[in-house]
């Protein structure tokens, strides 16, 4: 897209990786996963520094990428007949864009940097290789995406019936 200052896991130092595994250990439904997991997705992740006002990815495009938020917030918007509406803002321990690791479909909506934010990412190619070599971490993280998505189809319906009753 642009405005992104990668940092590869190759190129962390040892305290940029301690930094992600504290991370992940406190923060989001990713702190779930077992601590020896944890150290290895710390390993896989890219670091990206996104600045204000950056479009990470927009709708429509191919995704390949999950982004989980290390600081900062992006809004997911969603363009309509009304025009631009958004459908939720994702802070600190929350992450976006997690369908791509399943159905590799087109983007549903746009994500938006709204403050200097840092992204963890896991790519495509990165979690068929966890698959692959330690199937472990990568039946967590489904079952981390399964109850997130869980609950945001509940609360779709939610507001759903409420328009509807």
């Amino acid at each position: 897209m642009g405005n992104f200052i990668s940092v590869l896991t190759q190129g962390m130092s040892s305290k940029e990786e301690k930094d992600i595994i504290a991370f992940l250990s406190k923060h989001g439904e990713l702190g779930k996963l077992q601590p020896k997991d944890r150290v290895v997705l710390a390993k896989l992740v890219e670091l990206r520094k996104v600045v204000k006002g950056a479009v990470v990815f927009k709708e429509g495009d191919t995704g390949e990428e999950m982004f989980l938020v290390k600081t900062g917030a992006v809004k997911i918007y969603k363009m309509s007949l009304l025009g631009e509406r958004v459908l939720t803002t994702v802070n600190p321990g929350g992450f976006f864009g997690e369908m791509a690791l399943i159905d590799k479909s087109p983007r549903s909506a746009y994500a938006k940097v709204e403050v200097d934010t840092e992204l963890l990412v896991i790519g495509q190619r990165k979690y068929e290789e966890v698959k692959k070599m330690n199937p472990s971490i990568a039946i967590g993280l489904m079952e981390i995406l399964l109850q997130s998505f869980t609950v945001r189809l509940r609360d779709v319906t939610q507001k759903i019936l409420g328009v509807m009753g």
